[in-house]
């Protein structure tokens, strides 16, 4: 579940401005949009219902966490990915950390799934430093990855 400001331009009474929320629940099996004028824990209460269970997959709105014990948040890895660039920028002792995450949070974005049997994981990496050896030059890596089910 997420949500996204949306604008509106409809005249509504008691909503002031045109700000709306576009809000997005998808399953493995449905995928569904709820427009509302409010931002509001009751949107996703209301859709979801009393006591929901299962794992949102949000960024830190504190709305989401107000769902209930039941309901698991797994942080956007958007959000996640920013929070290791900034703290490669401005800890500089961190930054080797924080940018090997940053890459393998970009591995996550580029599977290509053809159908449910057949995926494909374009690679090219940059291996700075390997083995940690500070003299050791930069190696550059490329391949493709396939995963096949049957």
């Amino acid at each position: 579940m997420d949500e996204t400001r949306w604008l509106v331009f409809a005249a509504v009474e008691s909503k002031i401005g045109q700000r709306w929320w576009l809000w997005v629940v998808v399953t493995s099996d449905t995928c569904a949009y709820l427009l509302d004028p409010s931002r509001s824990a009751a949107v996703p209460r209301t859709h979801l219902g009393e006591d929901p269970e299962g794992i949102i997959n949000a960024d830190r709105y504190g709305v989401y966490k107000s769902l209930g014990g039941n309901i698991r948040i797994a942080f956007c890895w958007a959000h996640v990915r920013r929070d290791f660039l900034r703290v490669g920028s401005e800890y500089g002792k961190l930054k080797a950390w924080a940018d090997a995450w940053v890459e393998r949070i970009g591995e996550l974005y580029y599977r290509f799934r053809v159908n449910s049997r057949f995926e494909l994981t374009p690679d090219l990496q940059l291996i700075r430093r390997p083995g940690g050896n500070g003299s050791a030059p930069n190696v550059t890596v490329v391949g493709l990855r396939a995963k096949v089910g049957f």
